[in-house]
């Protein structure tokens, strides 16, 4: 047979079975010819885009945050953004989005847990290959607010367009006395420009120049 499949344009098939390691070890325990490969991919594996340096935020800022997220924003090829990853990989590391580590420190999770096919150890064809879902890891048992994503670990972007009752100005703020903390307490608030002239806008399908920092409230949202 293995003569004739040489000189032929025949394929193999092999059946998928979702075995625990356990059950693989008996199985070869009780057969020394049973053999089985196992496909264990990393997030990165599927990770579209790879990088090797960034720009990072001060020391004296970034040692006291709660949290540090990446806010790079991927358009397509018509440079409308219509997807955000939630994670990115630094130097073969995993960093959260600004989003997702938004959440994370929203619901006072201790870290962030990305699911992928094959990341158990077992072999299942019954899912696609690649990220299904990033999640607030709460504690060892518990994970909260479970995001599903594309198999690239994007999130669509399902915008409304610009809203005025999103934004609170900084002036209104900064102004004492003037302004009612009920406005954003239990909120979470991203900080941003929306001026033209710090280039800080991007095009989304429902705008054609929304603040940058407007497209992450949005995904949040």
């Amino acid at each position: 047979p293995a003569r004739i499949l040489t000189r032929s344009r025949l394929r193999e098939g092999a059946g998928a079975q979702d075995w625990t390691p356990a059950e693989l070890e008996e199985r070869k325990r009780r057969d020394p010819n049973f053999k089985v490969e196992l496909d264990i991919r990393e997030p990165q594996d599927f990770l579209p885009d790879h990088y090797w340096g960034a720009v990072r935020n001060i020391p004296v800022l970034e040692d006291r945050a709660a949290g540090n997220g990446s806010f790079n924003a991927q358009p397509d090829r018509d440079n409308v953004i219509r997807r955000l990853a939630l994670v990115h990989e630094l130097k073969s590391k995993l960093y959260p989005s600004l989003v997702a580590e938004a959440l994370r420190v929203y619901h006072g999770g201790r870290g962030l847990v990305v699911t992928v096919s094959g990341a158990a150890r077992t072999l299942d064809l019954r899912a696609a290959n690649g990220i299904h879902g990033v999640g607030v890891l709460k504690s060892a048992k518990e994970v909260l607010a479970d995001i599903p994503t594309d198999r690239h670990g994007d999130v669509l972007f399902y915008g409304t367009g610009h809203r005025r009752e999103r934004f609170v100005p900084a002036w209104e703020i900064l102004q004492k006395g003037d302004f009612d903390p009920a406005r954003i307490s239990g909120k979470i608030v991203f900080v941003g420009t929306s001026a033209e002239g710090l280039k800080d806008q991007r095009a989304t399908p429902m705008d054609a120049a929304a603040p940058g920092v407007e497209v992450h409230a949005e995904i949040a949202e």
